[in-house]
């Protein structure tokens, strides 16, 4: 951590998850099929995953969606955990 500072962990990470729609859709350059999600979407539960390219289109950065995925495991696993704690 010798480049980082002000490390907190990313709060209420399923929410911001539930937040974002993966989707399906057809570029209108050459109408090709892809699949990804909606920057505008990315942008309101996580701002610093998004930037607006020279175009001025909004771009995601999907690295950035890597560590809210592993903190939304983590906490689905907490859960699985206390429900199979409570059923045995």
């Amino acid at each position: 951590m010798a480049l980082k500072q002000n490390v907190v962990n990313i709060e209420n990470p399923m929410s911001k998850l539930m937040g974002i729609s993966g989707v399906s859709f057809n570029w209108r350059k050459d109408k090709s099929k892809a699949i990804g999600i909606i920057a505008q979407d990315v942008e309101k539960v996580l701002p610093e995953a998004v930037s607006t390219n020279g175009q001025g289109y909004k771009v995601v950065s999907y690295d950035s969606l890597i560590p809210l995925l592993i903190e939304s495991v983590k906490s689905l696993k907490a859960e699985l955990d206390l429900l199979k704690k409570k059923n045995k």
